[in-house]
C-alpha cells in the first residue's frame, strides 16, 4: 500500500507550495486535486457517463489509473492514455 499525504484548507493558505516542498523532501509524488477531478472528468466524457449515474461515477473513479510522466504535471496518463491537463 502506498503512502499518501493530503493538505486540506483556504484558498491562497500555501497549501500547493507546503505540498510541493513536503514532496520534493519525502521523495513522493505531488498531484493536485485539480489533475484527479479533471482525469475523472476526462473518463466520464470519454464513455458518455451520465452525471446521473452515481453508481457509474464511483466505479470509474475506483477503476481510474493516473500517471504522471512529466514532473510538472502537464501531461497525464489515465488509464494508458495521455492526456493534456490544464490547471
Amino acid at each position: 500500500m502506498s503512502k499518501k499525504i493530503t493538505i486540506d484548507g483556504f484558498n491562497g493558505t500555501g497549501k500547493k507550495t507546503l505540498a510541493k516542498e513536503l514532496a520534493k523532501r519525502l521523495g513522493f509524488t505531488y498531484m493536485s486535486t485539480g489533475i484527479i477531478f479533471r482525469s475523472l472528468a476526462y473518463c466520464l466524457l470519454k464513455d458518455e457517463t451520465d452525471i446521473r449515474d452515481i453508481e457509474k461515477i464511483s466505479q470509474t473513479f475506483e477503476n481510474m489509473k493516473i500517471r504522471l510522466p512529466d514532473k510538472k504535471c502537464k501531461l497525464v496518463v489515465v488509464n494508458g492514455n495521455f492526456v493534456e491537463i490544464r490547471i
